[in-house]
């Protein structure tokens, strides 16, 4: 009986130290995000250099340093802490030392919340990644100047009581009416062909909608058909996820203002919130 009882100490020994190791790897494993600008990572004693892309995470090895040009910033960051870096001038790190910075917790902390959010929202980035485009939680940046683009997302959740719809631009016109449906109560609620290519609503009951309308840009044949969707959630769904982005800008509130908003919207974008802006 003794000697079970040893055993099973001895397994119970093991088994911590397995997870206590497998823990201290975790937090010593060191990500860099390049949220605005350009970024490169140039490896000690050769001529590698990996230039980042934007909105990716990027694996740190603690024999390279970082080159910011001015006006570019990035997030390095491990299990425990995290760090802001880039200013308007041109910056360089070395990352062995911004690893021991991050182990000291001499900059912001890391919750378990955005630590977790961090490594999902943002695809990992291979030394040799090559990409025309960006892509965060699945939406692609770097094509806003598209005559076609719409907004809100389709299946957007409503937050705010406004809401801008937003289609096409200056090179493109509305093939008739824009049509919008409650597809809950399965009754339109607007048919018309607004002058410009925007419409406010204010204030719709709680369900689900449709919004479809043909576009064409201009001396071009082609007819785009659009059918979107999006979502105002009920008082009480609305309250919860509203409380759920306040607490996701608590997560970061030690991080500047400019980075806070960038990561706020990559945030809503990702899960598809949408708060009215006015369009300046």
């Amino acid at each position: 009986m003794a000697k079970k009882v040893k055993i099973m100490l001895l397994v119970s020994l093991l088994i911590f130290i397995i997870q206590a190791q497998a823990a201290a790897q975790t937090q010593d494993v060191v990500f860099i995000v390049l949220l605005k600008g350009k970024a490169s990572v140039k490896y000690s004693g050769s001529d590698k250099l990996v230039n980042l892309l934007e909105a990716w995470r990027f694996p740190l090895p603690p024999n390279t340093s970082i080159v910011l040009p001015a006006n570019s910033s990035a997030i390095v960051y491990n299990e425990k802490s995290k760090i802001e870096i880039g200013s308007a001038v041109e910056e360089k790190y070395k990352t062995i030392s911004l690893i021991e910075s991050l182990k000291k917790g001499e900059h912001g902390s890391m919750t378990a919340n955005f630590y977790r959010y961090m490594n999902s929202m943002y695809a990992q980035m291979k030394e040799k990644e090559e990409s025309k485009g960006t892509v965060v939680g699945a939406v692609s940046r770097g094509s806003d100047d598209s005559p076609l683009l719409f907004s809100p997302v389709d299946s957007a959740l409503i937050l705010s009581d406004t809401l801008e719809l937003k289609w096409g631009g200056a090179s493109t016109r509305l093939m008739g009416n824009l049509v919008i449906i409650s597809e809950t109560k399965n009754e339109k609620i607007y048919n018309n062909a607004p002058a410009g290519n925007h419409l406010l609503i204010r204030s719709l009951s709680p369900g689900f909608y449709s919004w479809n309308y043909d576009l064409v840009e201009k001396g071009k044949s082609r007819v785009y058909k659009y059918h979107n969707e999006f979502i105002i959630p009920s008082v009480e769904q609305k309250r919860i996820l509203i409380s759920e982005v306040e607490n996701f800008v608590k997560d970061i509130s030690d991080l500047s203002p400019e980075v806070i908003n960038k990561l706020r919207s990559d945030f809503l974008t990702q899960k598809k919130y949408y708060f009215f802006t006015r369009s300046k």
